[in-house]
């Protein structure tokens, strides 16, 4: 799972968005959650752990799934 900043028009990196890819090396990429750091300052510990047990599902999905 890759946590990413993004930057807003205007704002920067600071004031812009974080988004969360699932990611597995050289197969796959799925874009899984994304927000402006304005409306949620980071996620927590508990809901990084749900993600990354969903990283594990969406990851391990073959291309017919």
């Amino acid at each position: 799972m890759i946590k990413q900043r993004v930057a807003r028009s205007g704002g920067g990196k600071s004031g812009g968005y974080r988004t969360l890819i699932f990611f597995k090396a050289p197969t796959r990429a799925v874009f899984a959650f994304g927000f402006a750091k304005n409306d949620i300052a980071n996620l927590e510990d508990y809901e990084v752990a749900a993600f990354r047990k969903a990283a594990k599902l969406v990851l391990g999905f073959t291309d017919a799934h």
